[in-house]
């Protein structure tokens, strides 16, 4: 599973995370970020914003505060992905 892939339902530019990847006009470099919005990653999830950040205080979901905006790292958000699939 690619977290980025519009073909999967999920647009994650920089401001915007919509259901419909007919309204998502990315180039191909934003497609290999690095990091996301902890909002984008609860749509990754499918939880909520809140539950995200629940679990990010949890330390459940990996994070990195940069100021006072918390990113979750895409590699991690895949590890974690993967390791919970397994089980």
């Amino acid at each position: 599973m690619s977290i980025d892939n519009p073909a999967a339902g999920f647009c994650l530019g920089p401001h915007l995370v919509t259901e419909s990847a007919m309204d998502c006009k990315l180039e191909p470099a934003r497609l290999e970020r690095r990091v996301v919005t902890l909002t984008e990653a609860a749509v990754i999830l499918r939880i909520s914003r809140g539950s995200a950040y629940e679990a990010a205080r949890r330390r459940e979901i990996p994070t990195i505060r940069i100021g006072r905006r918390l990113l979750v790292p895409t590699a991690a958000l895949e590890r974690m992905l993967a390791g919970n699939a397994a089980a």
